[in-house]
């Protein structure tokens, strides 16, 4: 009988244990699962994937190169360092999404919703024509205002920090109230484009064109302004 109690109560914690590795694996701890994905990445390249539902997909370093987004769903995808160069996301939801580290070299995004609830931590905009995008909204979540009366919701930005918009088009961009800790806008195009009340603290304007760019109440402490043209 005591010997049947120990292989019941050894059963028991052998399936507890295994239970809490597969909830580590599932969550991510430790970056096992990113390490696995890395190895056999995801490839959409080129593909037409209209429509299609990614909803809490774990999709990190996979390829979505020259893709067609129309309509594609990423809520709470897990997409780190994924690569969307030139992809095309018109009307594509994005909705909570972690881009941490991802590639948008090319990438079109003017006509995406829910920018502003996206993680961007890190990510590449290189080159990229991001003008008249805003990634400030009703939904951001970072940064947000102070709700001024019963229908204002307090609109925040997402938090890209640390991301890069070298040589970017950035005229008439939204950033108001992002997070933009550390982010490089290197010779970038940032004419009329706003950093409204943004997070800027060590950004690099190196050679970037802020004419008519509103800063008002942004965080510039640490911020490098050299040879950037400015009113």
């Amino acid at each position: 009988m005591r010997t049947v109690i120990f292989s019941v109560i050894g059963l028991g914690i052998a399936a507890a244990l295994i239970s809490k590795a597969l909830d580590l694996y599932r969550n991510d701890a430790m970056g096992l699962r990113t390490a696995v994905a890395k190895r056999s990445p995801g490839n959409f390249e080129k593909q037409d994937l209209t429509g299609r539902e990614f909803a809490k997909a774990f999709l990190p370093y996979a390829n979505f190169r020259g893709t067609k987004l129309y309509e594609t769903m990423f809520r709470n995808a897990n997409l780190q360092f994924a690569d969307f160069s030139d992809a095309d996301f018109e009307m594509a939801g994005l909705d909570d999404p972690n881009f941490s580290h991802a590639i948008f070299h090319g990438a079109k995004l003017r006509h995406a919703r829910w920018l502003d609830t996206a993680t961007y931590r890190h990510a590449s905009f290189r080159n990229t024509d991001l003008s008249w995008v805003s990634f400030h909204g009703m939904y951001g979540r970072h940064q947000r205002s102070k709700p001024s009366h019963m229908m204002d919701p307090g609109a925040g930005g997402a938090d890209m920090t640390g991301a890069v918009f070298d040589g970017a088009t950035c005229t008439h961009t939204i950033f108001s109230r992002c997070v933009l800790t550390g982010a490089s806008f290197k010779g970038s195009d940032c004419q009329e484009a706003t950093f409204a009340n943004a997070d800027l603290r060590n950004a690099d304007f190196t050679g970037a064109d802020l004419r008519g760019a509103n800063f008002k109440g942004a965080d510039t402490t640490g911020a490098i302004f050299t040879n950037a043209k400015r009113d």
